[in-house]
């Protein structure tokens, strides 16, 4: 029999059963929580909470042995207890809200109301305090999460909101609350060069946004403000914290405690696979060990698969699919360009070094992904303009000996007569006159364009024919507070407001967190790239809840026999798994939205490749 008592804030540990004999018992005590020992006793006096008399009864119960334990220590279990319970009941809430419609919440503020699918997931938010949204990008998120936190703030459960998100997302989150609630929100953006004043704030302010990097680089400072009020703590795009060893999860995990109600946005909870959800769940429930540690998750995952740990999570998250949007149906449009000879010429020349060298290249697997993917630039270049392939681009490493000489012409004498021939592709050519053909109708257009040169050389064209534009590339300041006189903000919000009504910009800086929907339901794509999560996002800008039954409308340009049309057959591809996994429950997606590179993900690299390959060996046989 073992005696625990608790007195003076010393836990003993009494046994006269000759328990402690053992050595694997007697090292949990010892080695694993630092008991000290004393002849027939083990004593502890570190921190003593209810978790570990919990742990340290749920593990002498599998022993076996019999227990006796004073009023200290059962006071201690008993708050363990509770704590179960009631989260036992927090489980049992969430799994009947999901079942049930509850119309109460159908109009939570006066003048407007959630459609039938945004309910159950603001219900479900309000009741449980801590919960998941992973309804599908532009199912309004941001209403549903609004809606949730002005519920709980009536019931006097919170009175201050804080969003940690990307950059893209502050404007959105200040114009939805506009939007819903007729006035401007009470709202501070945390600066990191102004952090130290950030709780002069706390009275003046009810909304605080931060970015992630703030956030990782300050965790202090946002818990201090969150120990002086009643804060919800919303964690937007949580996909961005999936790796649990990342710097932004940490400091998330370090704040999380202090919010009073937590929630997790995201339409892509598992971009790489199964592992990205322990981040967020011990982020949303920092006190449950719901998941228990990181590599017990993937051991469980591993041995017994992922349906256990789906049926575990399902009370605390909620997901309206691509199906319940009911969004108008997508018109998509392919128009194919030709090349002018010169600039065929260019793209050969470098189509057929890559068929020469491809083989001697396979040897050399270090240098291989990197080869490939230079190659992949030089091909996507010269499809849309062969003026990109000079050293102004920064490609330091196309040089006069790295394509082959084509036709008895180098390399550099093919770039130096198509700059001489002045000429404008063809595909920027056709682009401009679509561009033209939409705004003549007094209709908005967004273009979308890989390269910052492409960019301007589109405002630069539109121009000349007495047509203004806006541009956004990742050389334009994020946010007033990089540049409050011209921002990426700014321009967008001009374009949707103004009478300026094309937008030029690449998707990598533009393609997350943005609505147009509203303002532009034409969208022409002047070039992409392999990366099916930029594209994927690009789509939603323009289709989206709210835009009412105007079908959105997608042109693609395609170069005439070159890798556009190969990215369009893979982008289609990689489209048709996303709608797919969109319809689904809980969808493990194949697509990082981190990844910034021209191919999908590491795996996908060697398939987008070996697509356009195919092409540059069936060009290169029928030559022979």
């Amino acid at each position: 029999m073992l005696k625990i008592s608790l007195e003076n804030n010393i836990l003993t540990i009494s046994d006269d059963s000759g328990f402690f004999y053992n050595d694997d018992y007697n090292s949990f005590f010892v080695d694993e929580l630092g008991f000290k020992e004393e002849k027939n006793t083990r004593v502890f006096d570190g921190d003593i909470n209810s978790e570990l008399i919990s742990n340290i009864y749920q593990y002498l119960m599998e022993t076996g042995v019999e227990i006796v334990s004073n009023d200290k220590i059962e006071n201690l279990l008993n708050k363990v207890r509770q704590k179960e319970a009631s989260f036992q009941n927090l489980t049992k809430t969430g799994l009947k809200i999901k079942k049930t419609k509850f119309p109460s919440f159908k109009e939570i503020q006066k003048g407007v109301s959630l459609n039938d699918y945004q309910i159950i997931p603001t219900a479900h938010a309000i009741e449980l305090g801590s919960s998941a949204n992973f309804s599908v990008p532009g199912s309004g998120k941001t209403w549903m999460a609004y809606l949730a936190y002005t519920e709980l703030k009536k019931r006097g459960e919170v009175n201050r909101l804080l969003v940690i998100s990307p950059l893209s997302a502050f404007r959105p989150w200040e114009n939805e609350y506009l939007n819903i609630f007729g006035r401007k929100p009470r709202v501070h953006r945390i600066k990191s060069n102004k952090i130290s004043f950030l709780r002069n704030h706390l009275s003046k302010s009810e909304i605080f946004l931060v970015s992630y990097t703030t956030a990782s680089l300050y965790p202090a400072f946002l818990t201090e403000i969150m120990e002086e009020a009643n804060f919800m703590l919303i964690c937007d795009e949580s996909h961005y914290i999936k790796n649990p060893r990342s710097q932004r999860s940490i400091a998330m995990h370090e704040i999380a405690p202090f919010a009073k109600k937590r929630m997790i946005l995201t339409g892509t909870p598992m971009p790489l696979g199964t592992n990205d959800l322990w981040s967020q769940f011990t982020f949303l429930f920092p006190d449950e060990n719901l998941l228990g540690d990181f590599e017990y998750y993937k051991y469980q995952i591993k041995v017994n698969g992922f349906a256990p740990t789906k049926q575990m999570l399902k009370p605390y998250y909620t997901r309206v699919t691509l199906g319940d949007l009911k969004l108008p149906k997508p018109i998509f449009q392919r128009k194919q360009i030709k090349m002018s000879p010169l600039q065929r010429n260019i793209y050969d020349a470098i189509a057929g070094t890559i068929f020469a060298k491809y083989k001697s290249r396979v040897s050399e697997y270090d240098e291989l992904d990197e080869w490939r993917t230079n190659m992949t630039i030089y091909l996507l270049e010269a499809a849309v303009d062969p003026s990109l392939l000079t050293k102004e681009k920064g490609m330091k490493k196309l040089n006069s000996n790295e394509i082959l000489d084509f036709k008895k012409m180098s390399f550099a004498d093919l770039i130096r007569n198509y700059k001489r021939s002045k000429e404008t592709p063809a595909k920027i050519e056709k682009a401009v006159n679509e561009v033209i053909n939409v705004v003549d109708k007094k209709e908005k257009v967004v273009v979308w364009a890989s390269f910052v040169r492409t960019i301007q050389r589109m405002q630069d064209e539109l121009k000349k024919r007495g047509y203004d534009s806006f541009t956004v590339t990742g050389k334009v300041p994020q946010d007033e507070e990089a540049d409050p006189d011209d921002n990426r903000e700014k321009r967008i919000e001009d374009f949707k407001t103004t009478d300026t009504n094309v937008l030029v910009a690449n998707p990598a800086s533009c393609a997350e967190s943005i609505s147009l929907h509203k303002h532009c339901q034409k969208a022409l794509y002047l070039d992409r790239n392999f990366n099916g999560a930029q594209y994927m996002q690009s789509l939603a800008r323009i289709h989206r809840v709210g835009m009412g039954k105007i079908h959105p409308k997608y042109l693609m340009l395609l170069s005439e026999d070159s890798i556009d049309e190969d990215v369009d057959i893979r982008l289609t591809f990689k489209h048709e798994q996303m709608l797919n996994f969109l319809n689904d429950d809980f969808p493990v997606l194949s697509l990082d939205l981190d990844n910034t590179s021209v191919f999908g993900l590491k795996n996908e690299q060697k398939a987008d490749f070996e697509q356009y390959f195919k092409r540059i060996k069936k060009r290169q046989s029928q030559k022979r």
